[in-house]
């Protein structure tokens, strides 16, 4: 069964809670968009502004340092932490750090990392979030090598979880499934949809 996960990247935490709401009833999981003006452009709402959630979730840390923001995410209660491969000097040592705590570790790829890169790095994980766009902005457009970092993960590891995130639509997200990817995160194909909880349905039947 594959899953769809709606991302929601905002400034503004009244917007984030509206969009959670929009969801909440038809989804799984909802993922959370950290962005700290520093590994990407963009800001968005800050950890310590979310006070509780109404759902399951995980964190997708476009940050520096994302070692500085494991503790919060535990106390809010994440299921899954992920951060990017590209934002830190000595990945396998953060992941050492994340086992400690309870929620699932997962590590992002930009679509110019090659998966042969973080091989010796595979069996420490719980998933690989391979990037359809490079992060921090809603709406780019899906880069093809995502399609191939898919399959050369499963081909290195055939038991290994893999998410796909950015520039995720009705028009691609059945091929991606299709390559290989467990979990689908999709924003503004979700959310800048007139009825987002019927998109979400829809994507779900595309990719099952």
């Amino acid at each position: 069964m594959k899953t769809i996960i709606p991302a929601i990247l905002t400034s503004d935490i009244n917007d984030f809670y509206e969009k959670i709401e929009l969801v909440k009833k038809v989804c799984d999981l909802v993922q959370i968009d950290i962005m700290d003006g520093k590994f990407v452009e963009n800001k968005s709402i800050r950890l310590d502004e979310i006070h509780e959630m109404p759902t399951r979730f995980e964190v997708h840390l476009m940050v520096d340092e994302p070692d500085k923001y494991l503790e919060k995410c535990a106390h809010l209660g994440a299921e899954r932490v992920i951060f990017h491969y590209e934002s830190v000097d000595d990945p396998r040592q953060l992941i050492l750090q994340m086992q400690n705590f309870k929620f699932q570790n997962g590590m992002a790829i930009n679509p110019n990392t090659e998966p042969e890169d973080i091989v010796e790095l595979l069996p420490m994980l719980d998933f690989v979030l391979v990037m359809g766009v490079y992060p921090g902005y809603y709406g780019r457009s899906f880069e093809p090598s995502a399609i191939s970092s898919i399959i050369k993960l499963k081909a290195l590891k055939p038991e290994l979880l893999i998410e796909v995130d950015g520039g995720l639509k009705r028009e691609n997200v059945q091929k991606v499934a299709e390559a290989g990817a467990d979990y689908l995160v999709v924003g503004s194909g979700i959310f800048k949809s007139v009825e987002p909880a019927r998109s979400y349905n829809e994507l779900k039947h595309l990719v099952n």
